[in-house]
């Protein structure tokens, strides 16, 4: 039988590769991943006093600066699992009076990078495997995809993010965009398929 301890679901959070201070009072953790959008997470950890105006975790705590690479691993029967790698984007505080203050953490995977900026380019001669290779290769990303054959003469992007111009693809190819980590799967749904 298991023992009682083991029965509790646990979690570790990591900065850059460190563990953080076990000692944070982490209220929630809520991590999104869904088809053809960028996976996001959100934590709330207990901070401060609002009265006094000091918000001891916010303030010292560099690991939470944006722009850093956070992981989240969950886990039980204390064995612990990745399930959210990504950048910290905005970092904020929420209070209330004479209630508890809360650090918000706001992470989004790595193919966020993808979003920034409208780009206009033109690829000649290329299938759109080949298309979306590039993209992800600018950014140093891993690529799984199913492969297509037909080489577009011409194929322009106008005016649009690589993000938003991969998605199209993909979605003109019947295909789904997900991004886990630093990896993004683009595939076609399959009724047949077992989850993995």
């Amino acid at each position: 039988a298991q023992s009682p301890i083991s029965d509790v679901g646990s979690y570790k959070l990591l900065v850059d590769g460190k563990i953080l201070n076990q000692e944070y009072q982490v209220v929630s953790i809520d991590v999104q991943r869904s088809f053809n959008k960028i996976a996001s997470a959100r934590l709330l950890i207990l901070d401060g006093d609002p009265a006094k105006q000091l918000f001891k975790i916010s303030n010292n705590e560099v690991a939470f600066t944006p722009g850093k690479v956070i992981e989240i691993k969950l886990g039980y029967h204390e064995k612990d699992f990745s399930v959210f790698k990504g950048i910290i984007i905005r970092h904020s505080i929420r209070s209330k009076k004479k209630k508890q203050s809360f650090l918000i953490l706001e992470a989004k995977e790595s193919p966020i990078k993808m979003t920034i900026g409208r780009k206009n380019r033109s690829f000649y001669g290329k299938s759109d495997f080949e298309i979306c290779g590039e993209l992800t290769d600018n950014y140093g990303l891993k690529l799984e995809m199913d492969k297509t054959n037909f080489k577009h003469p011409e194929m322009i992007q106008h005016s649009v993010t690589d993000w938003d111009f991969l998605v199209f693809r993909a979605e003109m190819n019947g295909m789904l965009v997900l991004t886990e980590g630093e990896t993004l799967k683009i595939k076609k749904p399959g009724i047949a398929s077992t989850a993995t």
